[in-house]
């Protein structure tokens, strides 16, 4: 059985290079791999990557779908994430 918590924590060490070198890709790694097992925060961290180009190639459609699994989960942060995401490309 995997650990998805654990997988979204490791991601985070390695965004903020907490107890190991600063490395966004392995981070973006960990948190995909956290965010398709259906971690919430994972999958917001993920789709703020993909929003921002940060490590990944920017990609806002991306980052709907991450966002979108969050807010069915009800992560109070994807709804505004969502929306911002909405009213910017009016």
């Amino acid at each position: 059985m995997f650990d998805s918590h654990g997988m979204c924590n490791l991601g985070a060490c390695y965004y903020n290079g907490n107890g190991t070198q600063k490395d966004i890709d392995k981070a973006n790694y960990w948190w995909k791999q956290s965010a398709e097992l259906g971690y919430r925060q994972a999958q917001m961290n993920l789709g703020f990557s993909y929003l921002l180009g940060d490590g990944l190639t920017k990609n806002p459609r991306k980052a709907k779908k991450w966002f979108r699994l969050a807010a069915l989960q009800s992560h109070p942060e994807a709804f505004r994430a969502l929306k911002e995401i909405d009213e910017a490309e009016i």
